[in-house]
């Protein structure tokens, strides 16, 4: 995600952030919201790609 629109890793999701959506495990957009760090730009930005990569890691 972060090559794609060419900004450091970082920039896009910090660890705590990262740490949580582990923790969590959403499945929904609704769950993406209570991620923390996940505001709604990045919910736009991301959101639909980043359910899409943890339904992968899933199965």
């Amino acid at each position: 995600m972060a090559d794609e629109h060419n900004v450091p890793a970082y920039a896009v999701f910090s660890d705590r952030t990262l740490r949580d959506l582990v923790e969590k495990r959403p499945d929904s957009p609704a769950g993406l919201q209570r991620i923390y760090g996940l505001g709604e730009l990045k919910l736009a930005r991301y959101g639909e790609a980043l359910l899409d990569c943890l339904r992968e890691a899933q199965e």
